[in-house]
């Protein structure tokens, strides 16, 4: 299911972001590089003006958050 993303389930898109920037940053920038952009994520007050201000698409399988994009 797709749907715009908002507050409900913050913490897991947060965690999500965080895994895929760790997984996929690894492979272009360096560890400090990846590291100060996967703790973005730990904000989540920053994290959800950003991703709940701007058109954020969640996709959900079986209830929980499997990709997102902008």
């Amino acid at each position: 299911m797709l749907r715009l993303a908002d507050s409900k389930g913050l913490e897991d898109l947060a965690n999500l972001y965080e895994k895929s920037v760790l997984d996929i940053g690894k492979e272009k920038y360096d560890y400090d590089q990846v590291a100060v952009w996967a703790s973005f994520a730990n904000d989540l007050g920053a994290f959800s003006s950003l991703i709940v201000k701007d058109s954020t698409i969640l996709a959900e399988v079986n209830g929980k958050i499997a990709s997102f994009g902008q």
